[in-house]
């Protein structure tokens, strides 16, 4: 039985993968146009680049959180040689860190979520005293799933 619900876990997590995998693939129907043009434009600060990826953090729109990490890495990249290098140079850290932040906006927060609960209910199985636990261990996870 035991054998059959980790078939049961081990199919669900495969399609939970593939949607996930669905839902944050590059779309060119996410692309707005109007802030590609301004991240070409080459005009922008670090905090305009961090509003814009929250802006698009909070439309729901993973294409654009990466072409604007993207933009954010380049213009990085640009600042740090102006500044001949130097590592520390404040708007080149800036700009690595919009586009860092970039890089979580890719759905594997849902994976590491239900391999969590994986955990837990593969732990509870070893050890029937959990299963009293389950609720506190993982109702977190699961309102926030």
């Amino acid at each position: 039985m035991e054998n059959e619900y980790k078939h049961q876990i081990e199919a669900t997590r495969k399609e939970l993968a593939a949607a996930v995998g669905e839902a944050f693939r590059a779309d060119p129907a996410q692309i707005d146009t109007a802030t590609l043009e301004l991240l070409k434009s080459g005009i922008c600060t670090p905090d305009e680049y961090g509003a814009l990826l929250h802006k698009a953090a909070e439309d729901g729109n993973p294409t654009m959180c990466r072409l604007i990490g993207r933009y954010a890495e380049d213009a990085a990249a640009a600042a740090l040689e102006a500044a001949g290098g130097y590592m520390g140079d404040p708007t080149a850290s800036a700009l690595r860190a919009v586009s860092y932040q970039s890089k979580s906006y890719n759905g594997k927060q849902w994976l590491e979520a239900f391999d969590y609960l994986t955990d837990v209910y593969n732990r509870a199985c070893r050890n029937p005293a959990m299963i009293d636990r389950w609720d506190g261990l993982t109702a977190e996870t699961v309102d926030r799933f």
